[in-house]
């Protein structure tokens, strides 16, 4: 899962957290936190998503709202 590009040195809480946002997430927003997961650079990963640099940037004021970023 793609939450788990995040989990280096956090403990169960905070990985637990993860998990539960991850969940919340709309299935194009998994996607979208997958793909920056294998951290693509910006223009190749929305050009790979078939999305604008403008929306892929939506998407990830979407995923960090929905994380309290």
């Amino acid at each position: 899962a793609a939450y788990a590009a995040f989990t280096h040195q956090v403990d169960e809480e905070e990985l637990q957290r993860c998990r539960a946002v991850y969940e919340l997430l709309s299935p194009r927003l998994r996607e979208v936190l997958r793909a920056i997961a294998q951290d693509h650079e910006p223009q190749l990963l929305a050009a790979h998503l078939k999305i604008s640099q403008r929306t892929l940037d939506d998407y990830k004021s979407a995923i960090f709202a929905e994380c309290r970023v």
